[in-house]
């Protein structure tokens, strides 16, 4: 299993490196990729987030590195004076990602991402304004 998720953070990277932050100019859009990114691999990617603690300590450390990669491209989007610090941002909306797909037998179990990103997109947005 550590492989599997050793590779997923490293396609993870990859994609969001491949991304140039200068064409994103809206936190939607990056939203957008963020979920996007997910989708392709939503079903690894719940299963890893419900059981990595029972994974053992290197599973947990590529668990941080992705969010951590997420984390650091969205801080370098945010430029304008927001008082709510980066750390919560990011969480509140890994929060809200990783409570529907946790909980995909209340939300449709397949396509959680596709089904719900515009919603969660529009939504969150408002909760940070």
């Amino acid at each position: 299993m550590e492989a599997v998720i050793a590779q997923l953070k490293q396609e993870f990277s990859e994609k969001i490196d491949k991304v140039n932050l200068e064409d994103i100019d809206t936190v939607e859009a990056f939203l957008f990729i963020h979920l996007e990114i997910l989708s392709q691999h939503e079903a690894l990617y719940r299963n890893f987030i419900s059981q990595r603690r029972l994974l053992g300590e290197q599973v947990n450390v590529c668990y941080l590195g992705i969010q951590s990669i997420f984390s650091h491209h969205f801080g370098l989007l945010l430029k304008e004076d927001i008082k709510v610090p980066l750390s919560m941002l990011f969480n509140t909306w890994l929060g809200l990602i990783h409570y529907y797909l946790n909980n995909d037998d209340l939300f449709g179990k397949e396509d959680i991402i596709s089904k719900n990103r515009n919603q969660w997109i529009e939504n969150y947005l408002k909760m940070i304004k």
